[in-house]
């Protein structure tokens, strides 16, 4: 704005030259000039400029005739003659010359890639030491073998030839041998990988026999041999486990492949006072049931099996089902050594079975959810809101079922007691309903102290409605509100001094000058959120500036002793008209200056990185 005024002053005057001697300066034709020096020079005359259009006229060129040899020679001859500099004449810039091309070596012949005994032979070993096992595995049990691999002390073969001795044969034996591929990793290590996996349920013995002879040294003294196990079948899924209808279809899926026939041989199923026949699910109902469907898809081909009753389960009984000891598998010999099992319960009558508030027993504070439990899942398709009826009314009251559990939520009242009914008609998922209303109360307990602000850490206040910061609050009488007022070069201390205030309960010292010291009531109840409007009026001269606001309890809680402290709300206040945003990335830092009340860009507004960084003014 200021080159700008500078260009406008300058356009109105205009330079003339007047009496040598002397600088006049006027303005126009009428004014005499004033004399500002009397040394010997030009006088100019400063007048008022006149504004023209531009003309695209141009002055005639001068009639001129070109010198003659003589002519220009007898100019040429007036000037001084050119002295001469050391440095004027250099020798050609030759650039530096390159480096010689290499000497040719020898050129040697060799196959690509290297025959299999290449010359030289194997590494050479110490002399005498016959080779060994360094490490081994599997061994023991295992609950999966992927691979076998072991590792000898010295090179079993030459490098390059690893594929073609691995077809010839291999110094370690394995029984029972599955599908699979032998291949040496490296000069030492030999490793076995089955196709997929090995077999479960099968014990396998390894030996490395004497004589093994390495690529160069001695042969092993004495012969080495190891086992591992893999697992019998082992139970991973089972369905049902909850509340099932009297002709639940029973699923089992195992960790390894398994004859349906077979295992469905060692299942007994025990339900009310007696073992009951068990037949196999068609694949008709295993599609029509949604949950063994599901299972079934995740377990695989060949390691599950469903079946069912012969007859109907008896109502409201526990039900067992035991995998004997002796279960066999499909991949190997090996039977299960123990028994496995787990239970259900075929569902009974629908009634409430619990019901509480909140997460912690014996407390109730507001807000809190209720939860009521029911012997059977919730037919959620059908069951509405309706069905749970609230008094007195639940503000904003939310009803949800999750399987045999309803969840109500909603502003709840402190120091009040509410009656939650079930209708006769809430359903389950077989079919029955509650028959008759059910009746439960929760009394909800005082509400927990509590104090908080809206927002983050920095707070701009509302231009239209005055220097005025809103806390909230339950349970306290009196809050202790401290003000200091600050400017934007304290913001880095008060970070520091937030960061030691959240940590310590002491306040620390607070940057800035203090300007408010003093207790303010809370209106209203204590068991009400309650809103109270802090004035920053004393603090922010003309309702602007910058202030640290810390409002903390000047008490202790009404009605008693708290559980937890309330805390205390620590906040930078800001009271401005202007809105200011900000993009940044690695190289520049764009500003928006804007006015808050309407939104408008606001031009001729300071900008400043603090401490110390660059200021610019808006456009």
């Amino acid at each position: 704005m200021k080159l700008g005024r500078a260009v406008v002053v300058l356009g109105l005057v205009a330079a003339s030259v007047g009496d040598a001697g002397q600088i006049r300066v006027g303005r126009g034709r009428g004014p005499r000039p004033v004399t500002i020096s009397s040394e010997t020079g030009l006088v100019f005359h400063l007048a008022e400029g006149d504004e023209r259009a531009p003309t695209t006229e141009r002055s005639p060129a001068a009639a001129a005739e070109p010198l003659d040899a003589e002519a220009t020679r007898r100019v040429l001859d007036r000037l001084p003659p050119l002295v001469a500099l050391p440095d004027d004449q250099q020798p050609f810039a030759f650039r530096e010359r390159s480096l010689p091309p290499p000497r040719a070596g020898a050129t040697v012949a060799q196959q690509f890639p290297p025959p299999v005994a290449p010359a030289g032979g194997a590494p050479a070993v110490p002399a005498g030491e016959p080779v060994t096992i360094l490490r081994r595995s599997p061994e023991g049990r295992v609950p999966l073998a992927s691979h076998l691999s072991v590792t000898f002390s010295q090179p079993m073969v030459p490098v390059g030839a690893y594929e073609d001795l691995a077809a010839k044969g291999v110094p370690v034996r394995i029984t029972p041998e599955p599908a699979g591929k032998w291949r040496w990793v490296g000069t030492r290590t030999l490793l076995f990988e089955p196709t997929g996996r090995f077999p479960m349920a099968t014990t396998y013995r390894v030996e490395a026999p004497s004589g093994i002879a390495p690529a160069a040294g001695t042969p092993s003294r004495a012969a080495v041999a190891w086992g591992f196990t893999t697992p019998a079948p082992t139970l991973v899924a089972k369905h049902p486990e909850g509340p099932a209808r009297r002709d639940a279809l029973v699923f089992a899926s195992f960790d390894q492949r398994v004859d349906a026939q077979s295992v469905l041989a060692h299942v007994r199923m025990i339900a009310g006072q007696g073992v009951r026949a068990v037949r196999f699910a068609t694949d008709a109902e295993v599609q029509a049931d949604e949950d063994v469907r599901r299972l079934a898809a995740a377990a695989g081909e060949g390691r599950w099996l469903a079946f069912r009753a012969r007859d109907p389960l008896p109502p409201d009984s526990g039900v067992t089902v035991t995998l004997d000891a002796g279960t066999p598998s499909a991949e190997g010999p090996l039977v299960t050594t123990a028994a496995q099992s787990w239970g259900f319960r075929t569902f009974g009558p629908l009634r409430v079975t619990a019901h509480r508030c909140g997460w912690q027993e014996g407390r109730c504070p507001p807000g809190a959810p209720w939860q009521i439990e029911l012997s059977n899942p919730v037919d959620a398709a059908t069951f509405s809101k309706d069905m749970v009826r609230v008094e007195p009314a639940l503000s904003g009251l939310i009803v949800s079922a999750h399987g045999s559990r309803l969840v109500i939520q909603g502003r709840s009242r402190p120091r009040t007691t509410y009656r939650v009914t079930l209708a006769a008609s809430l359903p389950d998922e077989f079919g029955q309903t509650l028959g008759a209303p059910q009746a439960l109360t929760f009394a909800v307990g005082r509400a927990e102290p509590s104090l908080t602000a809206a927002g983050g850490e920095l707070a701009v206040l509302d231009p239209s409605a005055g220097p005025r910061l809103s806390v909230y609050s339950t349970g306290l009488a009196t809050l202790k509100v401290t003000v200091h007022r600050v400017a934007p070069l304290d913001w880095p201390a008060y970070r520091a001094f937030q960061e030691r205030a959240q940590r310590d309960r002491a306040l620390p010292a607070v940057p800035g000058t203090r300007a408010i010291a003093r207790s303010v009531a809370v209106a209203g109840s204590p068991d009400d959120l309650v809103e109270t409007a802090i004035d920053l009026q004393s603090a922010l001269p003309g309702g602007l500036g910058h202030a640290i606001v810390i409002v903390e309890p000047a008490g202790p809680a009404v009605g008693g002793t708290r559980r937890q402290w309330p805390g205390r709300v620590i906040k930078w206040v800001q009271a401005t008209r202007i809105g200011l945003d900000a993009f940044v990335d690695a190289s520049r830092l764009i500003a928006w200056a804007t006015a808050l009340d309407d939104g408008r860009p606001l031009s001729g507004v300071d900008v400043q990185l603090v401490p110390q960084g660059p200021r610019a003014e808006t456009g």
